[in-house]
Order: C-alpha cells, then structure tokens, then sequence
C-alpha cells in the first residue's frame, strides 16, 4: 500500500469541481464510527435528530439507529469544516458495531433534512492515473445551527462526545480478495469474498489479529502535521486492525492462506501518513521511532533459499547504474511473476519523483544483466514457486508475530507499516530484539535493520 497520507485523485471532467475542493475532498477525515455522546446535550440532539429522520425516512426509531446518528455525527462534529469519507458498501459494514442499514439510514436521513452534503464515490477509473474514490460527505452551515440550538459546539468536542472505551473486537479481522484484474489498460482491485464462518484457519487468524485489538484502548495516539497544523486525535490515527489476504480466487483448490497476510488498520489510517507525518505520531505523549526492514522481499527471497545476504553491501549498489535505478528493477521483479522487458509506467513515475531520475533513460536489458550478475539467485525468479504475494505473506507473518509479541506479550503499542514497526523511542532496543528473533524464525536469516 502506498504510505502517501493525502489519497490524491481526480474527479471525472464532468464534475467541474474547483481544485482547492479536489485536493479538500482528497484530505478527507475516515468515518471512523467509535465514538458515542456522553453529554445530556449530545443526548438530546441525537434523539431529537434520529426522531427527525425517523419521520422523514418513515421508518421504525430503533437503537441501532440511534446509536448510528450517534456515531456519525460525533465524526462529523470534530472536523465540522472538512470532507469525511466511509465507503457506503454493505460488505464494509460486516461485522461493525454499527451496521450498513442503520448508518445508511441515518446519512441518508441527515441529507434529506439540508444537513449533510454527499459527494458520491466512484470504482471505475476515468483514466490510467485515477484512483477509486470512497463516498466524502460534509456538514452543512444548517445542521451547526441546529447543533447550537442544543448548546453545542465543536470547539468543546471533548465535552460532549468520547471514544468508545474497554476491549476492542473487529467482527471482521480477516478479509480476503479476488486476485487483481485487468480492465482494458487499468488494474482493478480485486473484490472482496466471502469467508465460511468454519473455516478454522480463517478463525485462528482472526482471534490473533483481535488479541492484538483488544489492548487497543491501553494506550492513547496522537499525530500532528505542523505544515497544516493540523492535530490528529487517538481514533484517527489508528482504531482496529484486520488482516488481509490476496488472490482467493486463483484457482479452484481450498484457499490455502498463503497469499498477502499484512496488518491494515481500518480505514488505512496512519499508514497513509506520509513518513514525515508518522515521525510524529506519539504512544501516551512518548515520541516513537520506526523501525525497518532493509531490502525486506529481496532478503526473504534470499533466506527461504538459504542464503543470507551481507547487507553491509548495499544490494542496491551495482556499478554502472545509480541506486534508485537497480531498486527500481528488483522491485518491479519481485512484484511480477517474469522479467520485464520495459519499465513499468508507475516505477517510472515513482523513481522520478523520489530520485529524479528517469527510469527510461537506462535500459532495463542492461540493468537486469547487471543486477543478475551482482545477484545470481534472481536468474531463477521466474521459475520459483514463490511469487509477489507468497513474499508478502512471509513477511507478514514476521510483522504479524512482532507485534503480538511486543503489544500482547509484554505491553508495548506497536504500529505496523507493511516491512516496518513504530514502538515508543523507549522500547527501540527491545522491539529490534523482537523483530530479528521473528525475522530468524520464519526466515532463517538475520535481517539488517534501518532506524528512522
């Protein structure tokens, strides 16, 4: 997954949106729904509000939709000038606390009243460069007027709205999805599946990704992007992980679990920060560090062929060919399942914004030659049963048992970043410990260690 915080996207021509709105859209807040009112102001807003949208939807007042418009709109109150997303699938919802029907019921209800404006998403791309784009929504001058008739201000969040507290539990922890398809020229993500409620290796994933949820609430998160000015509170930068797996439908064997397998917190969250903007996330007020994996995919691959790579030599230095370029080459290969005979047009477009370099300048015959001299294990890369998402499921385990090592096993928040961990600055030495242990463990080399 991408690590930049601002999802950047462009709206379909037709929409004619200015770009200060675009780029608004694009720095939308997640609908996070885990917060609740704790005021008997918030009490009576809520249940004059769902009363309102009861009498215009014509439906039953039920708790579930109470508890709905409770939740969103204590979202929607602590950044009352700013777009929110949530996708509003039903496969979304599996497993929430607040279900699909009783939130759609509740944004719909908010609309219909002039209180809410929906933007609505859209799957299919407009052009190779566009991403997908969940459903944004913000309030309207209206319902700020509404909420001030009942003595309410967003200014005193705090005092009338509160995260949910205790054990934390995803009803979803493992997700699986199709393999990636192709849609003319574009790749499109592959949609989720569904998983039998018996499949036992299914449900041992799942209670060990929520032994790692339930301790959620033991320590307080915080993220600042001083450029912005901007404060991130402790549910908007993390709230509960899942599990995700890749590839489901690749054949019509049982699904062997094997593919995919990273640590994703709901909503993206912190892992869409920029690297700069997690350097500031904080556990209970303490600075963290992160911790990473060098060459993660390229030294697993190595390790499960029982070769452990002398990290002190850079792999990436290959004489003749800049850093970024050789980086550039292994990546693209590891992520494919043959040899490329050109540049892809996303490293492309990635190296030149990194390194300002242009990837077209070098051929890729040459660099592969070079590369596979330096490297000679890569010459079999084509033929090895191990392929992009088997990597990825390797190191998700390493990450995976890290974690649950470091935040069950000895009380120590840790954050994951696909090849990478954020513990408090304190807890460094122990959590490099930990990682090497489960680096050798699962791969039966030693990693090297980058911090920072």
């Amino acid at each position: 997954m991408n690590t930049e915080h601002t999802d950047t996207f462009r709206l379909p021509p037709i929409a004619g949106r200015p770009i200060a709105e675009v780029e608004a859209m694009a720095a939308a807040h997640y609908l996070t729904l885990t917060s609740a009112p704790q005021s008997p102001a918030t009490a009576r807003l809520v249940d004059d509000l769902t009363d309102k949208i009861q009498r215009t939807a014509g439906r039953r007042k039920s708790n579930e939709l109470t508890a709905a418009v409770g939740a969103l709109v204590a979202d929607l109150l602590r950044h009352p000038e700013d777009f929110h997303y949530r996708s509003l699938s039903s496969n979304a919802f599996t497993g929430a606390s607040i279900g699909y029907r009783p939130c759609k019921s509740a944004i719909e209800g908010m609309k219909t009243l002039g209180f809410l404006d929906i933007f609505p998403g859209f799957i299919r791309r407009y052009s190779v460069s566009q991403k997908a784009m969940a459903t944004r929504m913000r309030l309207r001058p209206a319902f700020l007027e509404y909420a001030a008739s009942f003595k309410i201000s967003p200014s005193q969040w705090r005092d009338h709205f509160a995260s949910c507290t205790g054990p934390l539990r995803n009803e979803n922890p493992v997700q699986l999805r199709a393999k990636t398809e192709k849609d003319w020229n574009r790749r499109v993500r592959g949609k989720l599946l569904p998983i039998c409620p018996s499949d036992a290796i299914a449900v041992m994933l799942g209670e060990r990704v929520n032994e790692i949820n339930r301790l959620r609430r033991s320590f307080t998160l915080s993220a600042e992007d001083v450029e912005q000015g901007r404060i991130y509170a402790d549910d908007e930068v993390h709230t509960l992980f899942f599990r995700g797996f890749n590839r489901g439908n690749d054949d019509g064997n049982e699904y062997g679990w094997d593919r995919g397998g990273r640590l994703y917190p709901l909503g993206g969250a912190y892992q869409l920060f920029s690297k700069i903007l997690r350097s500031t996330i904080t556990f209970n007020g303490e600075p963290s560090v992160e911790i990473d994996l060098r060459a993660s995919h390229f030294t697993i691959y190595h390790g499960l062929n029982g070769i452990t790579l002398n990290l002190t030599d850079d792999p990436y230095s290959v004489e003749g060919f800049p850093r970024p370029v050789v980086k550039a080459w292994v990546t693209m290969t590891l992520g494919h399942h043959r040899f490329h005979t050109r540049w892809h047009k996303d490293a492309v477009k990635n190296t030149l914004k990194k390194a300002q370099i242009d990837l077209r300048a070098y051929s890729i015959k040459a660099v592969q030659a070079a590369v596979l001299e330096k490297h000679p294990l890569l010459k079999e890369w084509e033929a090895c049963p191990l392929d992009w998402g088997g990597l990825q499921y390797e190191e998700s385990n390493v990450i995976v048992d890290t974690v649950h090592a470091l935040t069950v096993g000895q009380g120590i928040p840790t954050l994951p970043v696909h090849d990478s961990i954020i513990v408090p600055i304190s807890k460094v030495e122990i959590a490099k410990k930990v990682l090497t242990e489960m680096f050798e463990k699962h791969i039966g080399s030693t990693p090297a260690l980058k911090i920072g």
